[in-house]
């Protein structure tokens, strides 16, 4: 991260001070219609767009608030966004639904407990699925690597010039490093290399499905 931004302009000092606080539950529904209403008016105050992030429960119970209100209300202009750690493990857990069947429940099963990787699936344990899938994610790009190795010789040597561009990262720009040639012809050669699995009638290539 630091390196894509460490040739932009700082735009100075950020600041944090806190809003009014509403003196209650912050699951009742009335304390959520006075934020959403308070927020909605000052951002109509400064002509700027309502957005307002939520946890998931209080995201729920905001959305059935506004699908409430009737088609005239201005709250209807609030655009409501869930949490972005909320919104990670609700992504984790996608993943981990669509890619059960397909080999990463037994690939995890090796480096992880029985039931580790039955919350890793669901999402709940965000650090050690995000490792996972890094994990399996990278097991699949060797994979596919030493199958395009096998029928392009030259295919190695195009990878050890992309790892010492790799090296070379805190010379340049990222931008430059994905417009590379090599960098293109690499991608290039990978995904032909997935469709063609993909179309493969082995059950076990579906995994593949997890690295495009």
């Amino acid at each position: 991260m630091s390196l894509i931004y460490k040739d932009r302009a700082h735009h100075g000092q950020s600041s944090v001070y806190f809003l009014n606080m509403i003196d209650m539950r912050s699951s009742d529904k009335t304390c959520i219609f006075s934020t959403l209403s308070y927020l909605s008016n000052l951002a109509h105050n400064h002509k700027l767009p309502a957005i307002i992030t939520f946890d998931q429960p209080l995201f729920w119970k905001a959305s059935e608030i506004l699908n409430d209100l009737n088609d005239d209300n201005d709250l209807k202009n609030i655009v409501l966004m869930l949490g972005s750690f909320h919104t990670l493990m609700n992504l984790l857990g996608a993943i981990g639904t669509l890619m059960d069947g397909a080999g990463l429940r037994e690939v995890l099963q090796v480096i992880y407990g029985e039931n580790t990787v039955e919350h890793m699936l669901h999402g709940r344990a965000v650090q050690r699925a995000l490792r996972g899938f890094l994990t399996f994610d990278k097991c699949l790009t060797q994979y596919l690597v030493r199958l395009i190795s096998v029928d392009d010789e030259q295919f190695g040597q195009t990878i050890d010039t992309l790892n010492q561009k790799y090296e070379s990262i805190n010379r340049e720009t990222v931008e430059s490093l994905t417009e590379d040639e090599t960098f293109m012809r690499v991608l290039e050669v990978m995904n032909s290399k997935k469709n063609k699995l993909l179309l493969s009638p082995r059950r076990v290539n579906y995994g593949l499905v997890f690295n495009i």
